[in-house]
């Protein structure tokens, strides 16, 4: 009985990520559709700091670009460049983004036209994105799998 809860634990888990993960998705495409203007890039550089865990130190690297954009006359300010931001222990990609986006540089900014202070340079879903939809996928099927395999033995 016991492992019965857990695997139906697993599956209540699963679903749960897989709703989440759907949200994230679709919100990423929805981003696609978002109205376009001019901004300027401000600020471009790679950011780093140490992060500490289980007692070892590991280099995090960010890219930290900040950009400026008028909508129906109010000056905003972001530094979203895509919704798969993150830091990663790599500088190589974030070194990328500070390439793609040099300080002085004009970029097209998308933004919620809901609310214009949310924006970002590179709509549509990142890889990233796909991650918890996937876990909940993976959680469904093996607790599915391991609960008709336990009702065999």
């Amino acid at each position: 009985m016991r492992k019965i809860i857990t695997f139906v634990a697993v599956i209540v888990l699963g679903v749960g990520f897989s709703v989440w993960g759907w949200r994230l998705i679709a919100d990423a495409y929805l981003t696609l559709s978002w109205p376009k203007v001019a901004g300027t890039v401000v600020h471009a550089k790679v950011a780093s700091y140490d992060s500490r865990s289980d007692g070892k130190t590991t280099r995090m690297y960010s890219a930290d670009v900040r950009y400026t954009y008028t909508v129906n006359g109010t000056q905003y300010s972001s530094g979203r460049v895509s919704l798969g931001d993150s830091s990663t222990n790599s500088s190589s990609g974030k070194e990328e983004i500070v390439r793609r986006y040099p300080m002085g540089s004009q970029v097209i900014v998308y933004y919620d036209p809901s609310r214009p202070e949310d924006a970002l340079l590179e709509p549509g879903a990142a890889f990233i994105t796909h991650i918890p939809f996937a876990f909940g996928l993976l959680c469904v099927f093996a607790g599915l799998i391991a609960f008709f395999r336990k009702g065999k033995s």
